[in-house]
C-alpha cells in the first residue's frame, strides 16, 4: 500500500512538481492550497507525511504546525519554502517539523529528507511504545503469576471432584465447562504477557518454503480444519529470521484466515523480492478466500484489543506486528472487501533466493 503524503502548497507549479516527484517514487500524494484546506484533509485522512509551504494564503506554516500536530501526532512534517530564513527553520523545528527544505526542490534531497525523517519518527514512536509496554508488562506479569496459581487450584479441585463423581454425567459436563473457561482465561493472560514483554530474537537462515509448510502441518496436527487447503509458490527464498517468532506470525495469520472462511478454506502464500528505499526486501503475501477486510477492520486491525470475534483479546495481530517490526520489517492489511483477506509482510532482504517468478501453486491438504 502506497504511503500517503499531503502537500500543502498554493503555487500550482511547485505543487505539480512535488506530486510528480512523489508519484514517481511510489507515494500517494494529496494536495491542499490553504491551511484550512489542509486541516480538513487531515481530519478526513491519515497521512504518514505532510509537506508544507511556509507562506500560505491564510496563515504561515508556523501557525499551522501546532494544529496539524494535534490532529496528526504520528505524521512526519517537512517545511518546503523559498525562504532560507534561519528563524523560520528554528520556529518550524520548535513546532514539530522534522526538516526544512529550501526551494527550488531537488528531488534527491527531498526524498532523502523524507526517508530520514520518517525513519526517525518511527524510531521515536517505537521507543515511546516500548516504555509504555514495559510498564504494562510489569503489572501484567504480576497479575498473570497470581492468576496462574489460582487457576491451578481450580483445576486441582476440578480433577478431585471428577474422580469423586465419575458417574455423574451432568456434573462432569459442568466440570468440563469450568475447565475450558479456566484454560481460556490462562490463554488470555499469556497473550497479555507476551504482548507487553520485550521481543528477543534468535535469528538464523531459514527457507520460507520449509517454514510455511512446517507451521501449516503443526496447525493441522493441533486440530485444524481437515478441509483447509494451503497453496504455496514453488520458488524459494532464504531469510535470516527467528523461526519460532515468524512461525508464530504465520500461525496467527493462518488461524485467522481459516476462521474467516465460511466454506472450504483456501490459504495462498507467495513471496517476491523487491526494492524498498534502495534495499532488497522479501514481500510475503498471505491471502484467503474469505470475505476480506472492511475499511474499519483494515484501519484498526493492529490496534490492541480490537477484535471482530466473539472471544479473544484482540492481541494476535498486534503481537504479529511487534514481531515483524523487531525483525526490521513491516506488516500491512491490504485494501478491499469481498475479495478475500490479504496481509503482506515485508522482511529485510534475502540471503539467497531462486529466480523470483510467478509459478503455479502447489495445493497441500492435511493427510
Amino acid at each position: 500500500m502506497a504511503t500517503k503524503v499531503l502537500i500543502v502548497e498554493d503555487d500550482p507549479d511547485t505543487r505539480s512538481n512535488l506530486c510528480d516527484i512523489l508519484h514517481m517514487d511510489g507515494y500517494h500524494a494529496d494536495t491542499a492550497t490553504t491551511a484550512a484546506d489542509a486541516i480538513d484533509r487531515v481530519d478526513e485522512t491519515e497521512y504518514a507525511l505532510i509537506i508544507i509551504d511556509w507562506h500560505l494564503p491564510d496563515m504561515t506554516a508556523g501557525e499551522l504546525l501546532p494544529q496539524l500536530r494535534s490532529r496528526a501526532p504520528d505524521a512526519t512534517i517537512l517545511i518546503a519554502t523559498g525562504s532560507s530564513d534561519l528563524q523560520h527553520a528554528i520556529e518550524a523545528m520548535q513546532h514539530g517539523a522534522s526538516d526544512y527544505i529550501v526551494k527550488p526542490i531537488c528531488p534527491e534531497l527531498l526524498l532523502g529528507s523524507m526517508q530520514r525523517a520518517m525513519k526517525l519518527q518511527s524510531a521515536q514512536q517505537r521507543a515511546i511504545q516500548s516504555e509504555r509496554l514495559a510498564a504494562v508488562g510489569t503489572a501484567v506479569a504480576a497479575v498473570a503469576h497470581e492468576s496462574r496459581s489460582l487457576l491451578q487450584r481450580i483445576r486441582a479441585r476440578v480433577d478431585l471432584i471428577r474422580l469423586m463423581h465419575e458417574n455423574d454425567a451432568d456434573l462432569l459436563s459442568d466440570l468440563s465447562a469450568i475447565e475450558d473457561a479456566s484454560s481460556q482465561l490462562q490463554s488470555h493472560f499469556e497473550e497479555l504477557r507476551e504482548f507487553s514483554a520485550p521481543i528477543v530474537l534468535n535469528k538464523s537462515p531459514r527457507r520460507l518454503h520449509d517454514l510455511v509448510h512446517r507451521v501449516w502441518d503443526h496447525l493441522q496436527c493441533a486440530g485444524g480444519r481437515p478441509d483447509a487447503q494451503l497453496c504455496v509458490t514453488d520458488n524459494d527464498v532464504q531469510c535470516k529470521v527467528d523461526p519460532v517468532r515468524i512461525g508464530q506470525v504465520l500461525r496467527n495469520l493462518f488461524e485467522n484466515a481459516i476462521a474467516a472462511c465460511e466454506g472450504e478454506p483456501r490459504v495462498e502464500v507467495d513471496w517476491s523480492i523487491c526494492q524498498v528505499n534502495d534495499e532488497e526486501t522479501v514481500r510475503i503475501t498471505v491471502r484467503d478466500n474469505g470475505p476480506g477486510f472492511s475499511e474499519e477492520e483494515r484501519v484498526a486491525a493492529f490496534e490492541p484489543f480490537f477484535t471482530t470475534k466473539g472471544h479473544g483479546t484482540g492481541l494476535g495481530l498486534p503481537i504479529c506486528r511487534r514481531i515483524v517490526e523487531a525483525h526490521g520489517g513491516s506488516i500491512d492489511v491490504e485494501d478491499g472487501e469481498g475479495i478475500g483477506g490479504v496481509i503482506t509482510i515485508a522482511l529485510p532482504g534475502p540471503i539467497r533466493s531462486s529466480a523470483c517468478h510467478t509459478v503455479a501453486c502447489a495445493v497441500r491438504t492435511d493427510d
